[in-house]
């Protein structure tokens, strides 16, 4: 334990010695309203790029890459995402930063969640690409935490213990269903490898661990959720079981709404962009 507090306090003084204020890395482009944009598990904030390109000339994109993931140096952090969480809203307030909008991939829905349940007059809208409020109940709404300890143990052993060659065998096929197009699954994969692997262990197994179903209901700014489902149709998935499970994981949620696209597997806004951007730039536009 000492030897951990340690290794930590080396890395806040890192940190502070080479003037980088958070242990997480940020870009700010564009003018307007803010935007923070979380992406997801071993995901660089380059997966926002697009995203970027299109909300520049009306918002201020804050783009950031979480600590361990995709070549940002790790953080040593038991309780990872609510540390990042935690920081995340602390950079919002540092920076007053006023009627943010905040979106989020997968892990970065989760954040987004997170900060909204936490911090519920910090954001204006909220935005969540195919992101849940408990990932251990993607399958079995009747999951719960501790009935899922023992797999996401399994599952965070499984992935400390996976050598580069077993990664190198694996990733593909798994990543064939979150995305289409080969050239965007050579980039995830080296986003991976350039990952540091407990962080990612360790982040997998907290978001089997976190369920945030009834803090979603302290959640006061309008929410967007975007689902995806056509990934796993080869598994006997189907649009009407997703959209249920979906519907069921966020219904302590009252300002929410749900869409699900038909062509886009995980990664919406790469796989499905027309129907990403309609569905974005329309919750902007609303009134809340």
């Amino acid at each position: 334990m000492k030897r951990l507090i340690t290794l930590f306090s080396l890395i806040l003084v890192m940190y502070i010695a080479s003037g980088q204020k958070y242990t997480f890395d940020v870009e700010v482009t564009g003018k307007g309203t803010p935007v923070l944009m979380i992406p997801g598990l071993s995901s660089s904030g380059d997966v926002w790029d697009e995203t970027v390109g299109e909300l520049k000339k009306d918002y201020e994109c804050h783009v950031v890459t979480l600590p361990g993931f995709a070549g940002q140096p790790p953080v040593e952090e038991k309780n990872y995402l609510n540390y990042i969480g935690d920081e995340l809203i602390t950079y919002l307030k540092d920076e007053k930063l006023k009627n943010t909008v905040i979106i989020g991939h997968s892990l970065g829905g989760f954040l987004t969640l997170y900060i909204g349940s936490k911090e519920p007059e910090l954001a204006s809208k909220l935005i969540v690409v195919d992101g849940l409020p408990y990932f251990g109940a993607m399958q079995n709404p009747q999951a719960a935490p501790e009935t899922s300890k023992s797999m996401a143990e399994m599952m965070k052993r499984n992935i400390e213990l996976q050598t580069p060659e077993q990664y190198e065998a694996m990733q593909p096929m798994m990543l064939k269903t979150m995305m289409n197009a080969d050239e965007d699954i050579e980039v995830v994969m080296e986003w991976g490898r350039k990952s540091h692997t407990p962080t990612v262990a360790q982040a997998m197994y907290e978001l089997y661990q976190i369920d945030l179903r009834n803090e979603v209901s302290k959640i006061k700014a309008p929410t967007l959720v975007l689902g995806a489902w056509v990934g796993y149709k080869d598994y006997g998935v189907t649009r009407e079981m997703t959209e249920r499970s979906f519907q069921h994981q966020y219904r302590n949620l009252e300002n929410v709404k749900i869409e699900m696209t038909d062509e886009g597997k995980h990664f919406i806004m790469w796989d499905d962009p027309d129907f990403y951007f309609a569905k974005i730039k329309s919750f902007l536009d609303e009134k809340s």
